[in-house]
């Protein structure tokens, strides 16, 4: 049949909705209509805002990907690499704004501990035990519903096609980049800087998937460049600052749940209020123009010239894309280009 259409913001238009029919905590299996229903909802978003924040935001974005990304692209290139060029944007201030963020957050009394339902002991340990889970492969929307069992199910899927909208751009921004530099695979065999950051990506994070690249093309290295910009970019803002908006709404949308039933403190609120303040403050805009951090070369003053026009042109797509999702719907999910920053530096 023919495909769906297809709004400004990557959605397509269907009707096809999913109802939670069935929820089981400690409290039993609860099914609309039940008594339990309210709270097993209650501790159902409660559990997903957890997993969200501590896990998908800090730990596989802040601690997994971004630190091992900052590591092996300093040590690896030096920065006259063209690719130290390209991911510089997205590594800038990673190690330092982590080491800030485990300060403030980590320590027994920091915001981590005080705010969810964990103890400091059963924070690190989830910390820990999720770690293990992180894949590259969530860089690509496409690829993560496909792993997921989630892609071509016929359901409504907006924030999913409105992540891939975002990443199609991202992508060939990378397909350009390395077509300027790596006319040919072996192009990227030979050049040994490549091979030292993905054998120490490898190392630094052996389950993420990195393997399943090599040997490396140049359509697999535009791959993977791809979803770095699409972690530090689109995926960070989805479980970060739009994340934080949501749970601002502590009364249906709660971090923490009593056994009793008490209110959160205000004390808890408030440490909620400082986060969303520090994610929605305007550090970096994906849409600024990069353009300068294109490599000089004197000797290929025609090379530098084509760096340069694709950064610009990655800009002129972005305003394109913002330009359309403007004219559509404002639905509360969606992520525009204008939205985005270009790295997880807090």
């Amino acid at each position: 049949h023919a495909p769906d259409p297809v709004a400004p913001s990557g959605a397509r238009t269907r009707n096809v909705r999913v109802r939670p029919m069935e929820i089981r905590t400690e409290l039993g299996v609860a099914r609309p209509g039940d008594t339990a229903w309210p709270l097993a909802v209650r501790l159902a978003l409660s559990a997903v805002t957890t997993h969200t924040g501590l896990v998908r935001h800090w730990n596989w974005l802040h601690l997994m990907a971004g630190e091992a990304l900052a590591i092996a692209t300093r040590t690896a290139f030096s920065p006259a690499h063209p690719l130290a060029r390209f991911l510089w944007p997205h590594i800038y201030g990673t190690q330092q704004s982590n080491r800030f963020g485990n300060q403030a957050q980590l320590v027994p009394q920091g915001d981590f501990a005080q705010t969810y339902s964990l103890t400091p002991e059963g924070l690190y340990a989830y910390l820990e035990r999720s770690s293990r889970e992180f894949l590259f492969e969530m860089g690509n929307p496409s690829a993560d519903a496909r792993r997921r069992g989630v892609a071509d199910c016929g359901l409504d899927l907006p924030t999913q096609e409105n992540g891939e909208a975002l990443y199609r751009l991202m992508h060939r921004h990378a397909q350009r980049y390395v077509g300027v530099y790596y006319e040919e695979d072996a192009a990227v065999h030979r050049d040994h800087a490549v091979q030292a950051w993905i054998e120490q990506l490898h190392r630094l994070l052996p389950h993420a998937g990195i393997g399943a690249l090599w040997p490396l093309s140049a359509a697999g290295l535009a791959e993977l460049l791809g979803r770095i910009v699409y972690l530090a970019s689109a995926y960070h803002e989805s479980v970060g600052a739009q994340l934080w908006d949501y749970q601002l709404w502590s009364g249906l949308h709660p971090v923490r749940l009593y056994r009793d039933g008490r209110r959160d403190p205000l004390d808890v609120y408030q440490r909620l209020v400082n986060t969303n303040y520090l994610l929605q403050v305007i550090r970096a805009p994906l849409m600024a123009d990069y353009s300068a951090l294109a490599l000089e070369e004197p000797t290929n003053p025609r090379r530098t010239e084509q760096a340069r026009q694709v950064f610009r042109t990655f800009r002129d797509e972005l305003a394109t894309l913002q330009q359309a999702m403007e004219a559509g719907p404002r639905e509360v999910w969606l992520l525009t280009p204008a939205m985005l920053e270009v790295n997880i530096n807090a």
